[in-house]
């Protein structure tokens, strides 16, 4: 979940310290930001308010959650897709993916190798990747939060609760419970992964990213390879 690595606003604010520097340095002047897993778009609105020069893609495999950020931050651009098969054919200076959207892959088998794959062709030379996502196997209590209604969207606000819990053999599990203002409550739920930084940090360097330094719990790394 998007707590686990801070607000929207905290999120934007750690983009923009890594954007700022793209943006001096631009003669476009301005920074192509590509969220992976975006969602509802609440990193989208933040960094619009907190990097005016910042130009956003947005992508997520959820439709809902797409027609929700086109109708909430229509200042990006945004595409249903899957993390692991997007092709935009065009490259970022900043790769985001943080919040769930990584945890949804497994770390076995080819999940993992298609999503570096998928940053690297979207990467420039040089360009920065953020990668925030659980590392370890851990119960999260019941959260909280409020979608806001929008018409012909959301006829009232929708509140959503999740936790998170962890079985015997250390798979997770994420809870989902929507409750609309008009109309029944939902109840769903999806597997989680876990994933070893520094097996995550090797996968990433066959593809052309190297590690550097980052604010915990948020992985940073330039690529150095080129992009297709």
């Amino acid at each position: 979940m998007d707590e686990l690595m801070g607000s929207a606003a905290e999120q934007a604010a750690l983009v923009a310290e890594f954007a700022h520097p793209v943006s001096r340095d631009a003669e476009r002047g301005r920074v192509d930001v590509l969220d992976l897993g975006c969602g509802t778009g609440r990193l989208v609105g933040a960094l619009a308010v907190a990097l005016p020069t910042v130009r956003c893609t947005g992508v997520d495999w959820q439709p809902q959650l797409i027609e929700y950020a086109e109708h909430e931050y229509p200042e990006a651009v945004y595409h249903v897709a899957d993390l692991r098969s997007v092709h935009l054919h065009r490259s970022y200076d900043i790769i985001v993916c943080l919040g769930d959207a990584l945890a949804h892959l497994s770390p076995e088998g080819i999940d993992i190798d298609r999503a570096c794959s998928v940053f690297a062709e979207h990467a420039r030379p040089g360009a920065t990747l953020l990668i925030g996502t659980r590392t370890h196997a851990a119960p999260v209590p019941e959260e909280r939060r409020i979608l806001a209604p929008k018409p012909g969207l959301l006829d009232g606000p929708v509140q959503l609760r999740t936790s998170v819990d962890v079985d015997s053999q250390q798979r997770l599990t994420l809870h989902r419970v929507w409750a609309f203002a008009h109309g029944p409550t939902v109840r769903d739920q999806l597997n989680l992964w876990a994933h070893d930084p520094d097996f995550l940090s090797q996968r990433l360097a066959e593809v052309g990213f190297h590690r550097r330094d980052g604010p915990a719990p948020v992985m940073a790394f330039t690529f150095d390879g080129q992009s297709v």
